[in-house]
């Protein structure tokens, strides 16, 4: 059947007499940035108590540098928080949710990050002079948490005790978590906490490792209350609040196979046009984001703020009037059997699993297009593969200079990085954080740095489709 229809001026089938391609309008390039880039970006994993500004910077390192987003999502999924069915505060630990009270330490990366990120310069020397909290020097608002603490000082030195108490020790464990010398990775300070607090700078708020062993602490003179509902005791088993974001994950992998469509309708006239510089092939490595982030959200609980555990440190603080907490999670601490400690060997294994991941979109563009360079410009190779590439590349090789960050075995003697570097890790990729918003300013700063070939392929991948136009298989 022979059919006569009316088509607007620069309808072409390229040749194809089963194609059909209409001039692309304004609404379809825009449909075609959102749909294949910016919502890829957007499936990221949250992060625990967030503030808006630091969701919206990972976002855009996440546009830029797809890789940001994917060894986020790795790191979320080689914790595996959702597989922690019967204790909720390991749960929460794996999903970065609980924070600590630590010392400042003397020396190694954690020190450099807080001193880095405090005044965006070198680090400043761990044994420099701290002022003890004044309350006349201190703003209103916090001169009645001071002096409530001062007057729960005693009270604490109870507490203190039923600490000591639960701090279980094992002859077959290695070293206390609660107290490595190095520390941990800081928590941001523009992160919501449950409850309030104030801390003095000798001390800092840490994230609490994912290989931590800890528990809530029992009470004793409840124990057994399953039974006592009968005398009018309502009980319930202690638990934090959590959620799972299925939605979310499903969203994503939808996203993904959305991308599929688009990188197989490149196949065939697209790629003689422009070889693996079709701008349908751009996509491949935010479906792959897509794919590994809604992975993530299925093994990763969602918290809407962090929690603090109440350690030894933390009762140190409170006891000296250097810091004050309510609604700290009391919990029972257990040093950690030796083979649960992480290895040196697993920021080796997760960096090498990065770099598979990344490499991946590379060998699908190949697979598909051969290699061959059909009827494109060398910009446009250039702008394409240098999107692609610059992001593998770069984001490996932040990934590998420093070691994982929670890891009770790095050595603090460790070669210092320049600033900028050191800041591209821990901000960019790491996701360390500091006790100001420098950081998410730096995440956005150092992300333009890194972001000319991701702003130019974009703009020839406008270009390519405007010249190509939107095409719909007719036979």
């Amino acid at each position: 059947m022979n059919l006569t229809i009316s088509v607007p001026g620069g309808t072409t089938n390229h040749g194809n007499p089963q194609l059909l391609c209409f001039p692309a309008a304004w609404t379809d390039i825009v449909t075609f940035l959102v749909t294949n880039y910016f919502a890829h970006a957007a499936s990221v994993l949250p992060e625990p108590g967030a503030a808006p500004r630091r969701t919206v910077a990972l976002i855009f390192a996440a546009l830029i540098l797809p890789i940001s987003g994917v060894s986020r999502a790795v790191s979320a999924i080689w914790r595996h928080a959702a597989f922690e069915s019967k204790n909720p505060v390991k749960r929460a630990a794996r999903s970065r949710a609980l924070g600590m009270v630590m010392r400042v330490p003397k020396s190694g990366r954690y020190l450099g990050a807080m001193r880095t990120v405090r005044t965006w310069g070198e680090p400043q020397e761990a044994d420099s002079e701290v002022a003890a909290p004044d309350p006349g020097r201190q703003p209103l608002s916090e001169i009645s948490t001071f002096q409530e603490a001062k007057e729960e000082s005693t009270k604490v030195k109870v507490s203190d005790i039923s600490t000591t108490k639960r701090l279980q020790t094992d002859n077959s464990s290695e070293s206390r978590w609660w107290e490595v010398a190095s520390g941990y990775e800081p928590i941001p300070k523009h992160c919501s906490i449950h409850g309030e607090y104030w801390l003095n700078d000798e001390y800092y708020l840490a994230f609490v490792p994912a290989h931590a062993n800890l528990a809530f602490a029992r009470d004793s003179s409840h124990e057994g209350h399953s039974s006592a509902s009968r005398s009018g005791v309502s009980y319930q088993k202690p638990t934090i609040p959590c959620s799972y974001n299925a939605i979310q994950a499903f969203i994503g992998l939808a996203q993904a196979m959305w991308a599929i469509i688009t990188i197989y309708q490149a196949r065939g006239d697209q790629i003689q046009h422009y070889g693996y510089a079709a701008f349908g092939l751009t996509v491949v490595p935010y479906a792959l984001m897509s794919v590994v982030n809604g992975v993530a959200n299925l093994v990763t609980p969602q918290y809407a703020t962090m929690f603090l555990i109440r350690t030894p440190a933390m009762t140190e603080a409170e006891q000296r009037g250097k810091g004050f907490f309510k609604a700290a999670l009391d919990v029972d601490l257990f040093e950690v059997p030796a083979t649960a400690v992480p290895s040196k060997w697993t920021p080796v294994v997760k960096n090498g699993l990065l770099l598979l991941l990344g490499l991946i979109p590379l060998a699908i563009i190949g697979g598909i297009s051969g290699f061959q360079a059909g009827n494109s410009t060398s910009v446009q190779r250039g702008f394409t593969m240098a999107w692609l590439i610059v992001g593998v590349v770069l984001g490996f090789a932040l990934l590998s200079v420093v070691p994982d960050p929670g890891d009770p075995k790095e050595e603090a003697g460790k070669k210092k990085t320049k600033k900028m570097h050191r800041s591209i890790k821990q901000y960019l990729i790491d996701d360390a954080a500091c006790e100001s918003s420098a950081p998410d300013l730096a995440v956005i700063s150092l992300t333009l740095l890194c972001s000319p070939p991701a702003i130019g392929g974009m703009v020839i991948v406008k270009l390519m489709i405007s010249q190509y136009g939107i095409c719909s298989q007719i036979g």
